[in-house]
Order: C-alpha cells, then structure tokens, then sequence
C-alpha cells in the first residue's frame, strides 16, 4: 500500500524570540503573514519558524459500502 497518497503536510509559521528561543505569536499560514505581522507589531530580534502538520486524507467511511 502506497501511505504517500493519504498522507499531505500542511505547514503553519510561528514568530520566535531568538533571545529566549520562545514563541511570540504562532499559527500564520503564510510566512508572509508572519513577517508582515512582525513589522507591524514592531517585534525586534526574531526568526520565522516553518512547522508542518501532517493530514490524512482518504481513510474515512466509503460512501458506496453504505
């Protein structure tokens, strides 16, 4: 059984603290949005974080056995 096929990433983008190493504001969908976000809030002294989600697709009930 190829999994490939059920299996996709999905990737979300956090703003980290690189001083303190912790999350300042988390869950953008774009890094874009990320950065964006940074320079209006002013942050100083950050990195942009790519986190990836793992989905499945594909695994659920068969509408033609019903």
């Amino acid at each position: 059984m190829d999994d490939r096929k059920y299996f996709t990433m999905r990737y979300t983008y956090d703003i980290v603290d690189t001083a303190s190493n912790t999350i300042l504001e988390s869950g953008f969908s774009s890094e874009e949005e990320a950065y964006v976000y940074a320079q209006h809030f002013q942050i100083l002294n950050y990195t942009i974080v790519k986190r990836e989600h793992p989905t499945v697709t594909g695994l659920g009930r068969d509408p033609d056995l019903h």
